[in-house]
């Protein structure tokens, strides 16, 4: 809401750049601790970083803004009024009781008259998917190799970071759907390639061009209205 519409191909950029920054080692540690300490320490790890994730999640039930959105950047205020609003809020949260109520008629005239729309979401879901879980377990089953998926995981990471804020500029000039055509025609390829790929380096490279694929398409698409 607080983007430009003229602006809104780096606006989604920038979103989706700054989660994979963040993000681009951790396939590779997880690879790591998996193989150094076994799964039940990967899976302790990880159930610890979830419980942290959560903290900035319980903002959602503020009744204000605890982020101050100024000249394109974001503001958090200070940090006691930050850690009295997620105190606040779990309390909330804890009582919070959901005012929504699914009707089947109205959700399906919502679907027929964005079928289009629902169609293009549905694929995107399951490509995301795909290439999150179903891709890692063929490296595995291919390589036997736990390190391996999460190498494929960081080069995967590093070649969409490199690419989004690029795409996400280029995305205001150019026409959204023709660069959403040209990377679902690629998207398309790159699966076609994978299928006969057996040798490792191959592996990891068709894994990083997949990364800069994917948002060719995403950002885009994400971005698009």
């Amino acid at each position: 809401r607080y983007s430009n519409k003229n602006e809104m191909g780096e606006a989604t950029g920038k979103l989706f750049a700054l989660p994979k920054l963040f993000s681009i080692f951790s396939p590779l540690i997880g690879g790591f601790i998996a193989v150094t300490f076994g799964f039940s320490a990967l899976l302790v790890t990880v159930f610890i970083f979830v419980l942290i994730a959560i903290i900035p999640l319980l903002l959602a039930f503020s009744n204000g803004d605890s982020f101050i959105f100024k000249d394109g950047k974001f503001i958090p205020k200070k940090f006691s009024s930050f850690v009295l609003s997620v105190y606040c809020n779990l309390v909330e949260a804890l009582h919070a009781k959901s005012t929504f109520k699914f009707e089947i008629k109205k959700g399906w005239r919502l679907f027929k008259d964005n079928k289009k729309y629902f169609l293009a979401e549905i694929l995107d879901n399951i490509g995301e998917e795909v290439e999150a879980i179903i891709w890692p377990i063929f490296v595995f089953l291919t390589l036997e190799n736990v390190a391996a998926v999460g190498i494929v995981g960081t080069l995967l990471n590093i070649g969409s970071f490199l690419f989004t804020l690029l795409v996400g500029r280029i995305s205001d000039k150019i026409s959204k759907k023709k660069l959403i055509k040209f990377g679902a025609i690629l998207l398309t390829l790159t699966w076609l390639c994978r299928y006969y790929i057996n040798q490792e380096y191959l592996i990891y490279l068709i894994t990083i061009i997949a990364g800069f694929i994917t948002v060719l398409f995403l950002v885009p698409f994400t971005s698009y209205g």
